[in-house]
């Protein structure tokens, strides 16, 4: 992000904050305040700023290392579902016990 693009999101957020002043602060007190109010915004823009680049690095890391080694796992039509689970989705009546039973015995098989 440019400076320029900086100072006008710097300059909007500042005409936001002082058209909610109040009209009888002096002028030392308004400038305290937008000063204490600036700071904080721009420490937490900064903060923001760092975790976008966080995650951009976390997420071309993942990108970069973790290729999938068999396109057939991504495939859907390779994991067939278990008939009884679908019955009870149809039914509307997930018993615990019967999910776990599933899920085990198509872990098993698959």
């Amino acid at each position: 992000m440019s400076e320029i693009e900086c100072d006008e999101e710097e300059q909007s957020f500042l005409r936001h904050v002082t058209s909610h002043l109040p009209p009888d602060w002096s002028d030392e007190r308004r400038d305290v305040y937008i000063q204490h109010v600036l700071a904080s915004w721009r420490k937490h823009r900064e903060h923001s700023r760092e975790e976008e680049r966080f995650m951009e690095k976390y997420l071309s890391t993942i990108r970069e290392n973790f290729k999938p080694q068999s396109p057939e796992l991504y495939d859907f039509n390779q994991w067939p579902i278990d008939e009884n689970l679908l019955a009870m989705l149809n039914r509307d009546s997930l018993d615990p016990d019967l999910v776990k039973q599933v899920c085990s015995s198509s872990l098993i098989y698959s």
